[in-house]
């Protein structure tokens, strides 16, 4: 089935200017022309996942998934499933690292167990991280996920940090697995506790999406 013709008021089209210079080129400049098509749609690609969430998702007896953002996949610390950090390569400015979490067997609300982990968790820090100062601590809710929240300060891999370390399980009655979730920022002349950790910057969004269960 032929075309219908196109009414002069509509001309010149699109194909009327392009086609007959496109003739005349030779294959030297069409070349060009194709390549600096291709330049530009690679560009306007990278600048859209440039701006793009990244997510990370793990299944396992505690199934959890984030997104991320300003941050990359970095090798996590041993007895870690997952790291990102900033910078990419060199000592990390920011990182949220998750690892797993295993709660003794226990009967009653989980918020009743929540601070006696923690408190094993910070004897621990106590004797492995140098410079440790504990800040503080807390019940902490993300969504309808309990969890137990820690700050403190600390020298983690030989540098001083800020960090957050937050016991995140599933919602539900009786749940023992679930995440060991590390947020850590470097003091600066703007950083000089541990309330930014998490409050600003590239770990907000990690920290916002987490979801486990």
């Amino acid at each position: 089935m032929s075309a219908l013709p196109l009414k002069p008021e509509y001309r010149p089209t699109l194909r009327d200017l392009v086609v007959p210079r496109w003739r005349r080129w030779s294959i030297w400049r069409r070349f060009l022309a194709v390549g600096s098509l291709v330049l530009v749609v690679a560009v306007a690609l990278a600048v859209v996942f440039t701006f793009q969430d990244a997510a990370y998702s793990r299944g396992g007896a505690a199934p959890f998934n984030f997104r991320y953002r300003g941050l990359y996949r970095v090798a996590p610390d041993p007895g870690f499933y997952v790291k990102v950090a900033r910078p990419k390569v060199g000592a990390a400015t920011d990182f949220f690292e998750v690892g797993p979490l295993h709660l003794p067997a226990y009967s009653g609300n989980i918020y009743g167990v929540l601070p006696l982990v923690a408190a094993d968790r910070i004897r621990e820090r106590m004797t492995t991280l140098k410079g440790f100062d504990l800040q503080g601590e807390g019940r902490f809710r993300q969504g309808v996920s309990p969890a137990y929240s820690i700050s403190y300060a600390a020298n983690w891999n030989g540098r001083p940090m800020y960090l957050r370390e937050i016991l995140l399980l599933p919602n539900g009655a009786g749940v023992r697995d679930g995440i060991d979730l590390i947020l850590a920022t470097r003091p600066s002349d703007t950083i000089t506790t541990d309330a930014p950790v998490a409050t600003q910057g590239p770990l907000q969004l990690p920290l916002r999406s987490v979801n486990v269960g």
